[in-house]
């Protein structure tokens, strides 16, 4: 199982009900620019958030340390690890 952080999960939600829907054509194009905003601003804004924290000492693991550079990599290596994420899963 892989896990998904907020907002992968509200976007995954609403694609789904979008396709479960049936939606007039105005609410299927806000539903469409709600879920661009969110894979284009938020998701990106939520990633910076979870490594602020990492950088921060909220996640303290030896697993992710790489002495060469401690803050700047561990913390994007544990975000992808973790969440799995890449622009082509979203």
């Amino acid at each position: 199982m892989s896990n998904k952080t907020a907002m992968q999960q509200l976007l995954d939600q609403l694609r789904e009900e979008r396709t479960k829907l049936p939606l007039p054509i105005e609410w299927d194009r806000a539903y469409q620019a709600i879920e661009m905003v969110i894979e284009t601003t938020y998701i990106d804004l939520e990633k910076e958030q979870i490594e602020d924290a990492f950088k921060s000492g909220e996640y303290n693991s030896v697993e992710y340390f790489d002495a060469k550079n401690p803050k700047q990599e561990c913390s994007e290596n544990y975000y992808n690890e973790t969440y799995n994420l890449n622009k082509n899963n979203i």
